[in-house]
């Protein structure tokens, strides 16, 4: 783990973090997005940005790291905008390309949570996705969620050449999002070892919505695997 990964997981980052949230809480308990002026309705749409970049360099200098004049609250997808704008995408360049550090996210959440939703707003087209239902939706004419278990060790194989591809960050690509069921705290765990995932983004849906979606997409099949999911989900 190097300087940047330490920082961003520790306590202290943490805390401050949540009070740069409370500060830009405005009287109506928005938070409003610094670069494109639009309310943050999620939490884990809310990225607290580094104005000037945070490196190996200068991580251990609070007047950069922990000084609240440094920070900007931003949604995710616009997070990665800026990184696009100043050095690290192809357009609007305004300095020598730098190739940005690719990033995994492990996105998790109850079935009907939103998950696949949140990740098509905020990939772009130079991403990975990484979703059985998707895998299993393209290697055969079946609709989605049509998941013959003949299939099933064909789309694993397919799944886990992915993972290697992400663990090894071959290939030029920038983002990968590994979308999951991932109830269970230790299978997060293993997954993100076996993927070397940067950091977690939890579709923090209840169990109502999910629900309700459930029913009006008329697929009652789903309300078993929402309630499994809400009985066996862990945190942390």
């Amino acid at each position: 783990m190097n300087e940047l990964e330490r920082f961003y997981k520790s306590k202290e980052w943490e805390s401050f973090r949540q009070i740069v949230i409370a500060e830009k809480t405005n009287e109506d308990g928005f938070v409003i997005c610094e670069h494109c002026g639009k309310p943050i309705l999620k939490p884990y749409d809310l990225i607290v940005h580094h104005k000037e970049e945070l490196t190996e360099q200068n991580v251990k200098d609070y007047k950069v790291a922990l000084n609240p004049d440094n920070m900007a609250v931003v949604h995710f997808k616009c997070h990665n905008q800026i990184h696009e704008r100043f050095g690290y995408g192809n357009k609007g360049q305004q300095r020598p390309y730098k190739p940005r550090p690719k990033k995994v996210y492990i996105v998790y959440g109850s079935p009907c949570s939103g998950k696949t939703t949140w990740v098509k707003e905020n990939a772009a087209p130079n991403d990975i996705v990484v979703d059985i239902d998707s895998i299993y939706e393209c290697i055969s004419i079946n609709d989605r969620y049509n998941k013959p278990e003949s299939l099933r060790s064909v789309v694993f194989e397919v799944r886990d050449k992915l993972y290697d591809v992400i663990k090894y960050r071959s290939g030029n690509w920038t983002n990968a999002f590994i979308i999951t069921g991932g109830a269970l705290l230790g299978d997060r765990e293993r997954l993100q070892k076996r993927t070397g995932a940067d950091d977690f983004i939890f579709i923090n849906t209840s169990k109502t919505e999910c629900l309700i979606r459930a029913r009006q997409a008329r697929d009652e099949s789903w309300i078993g695997y929402i309630e499994s999911w809400f009985e066996h989900f862990q945190e942390g």
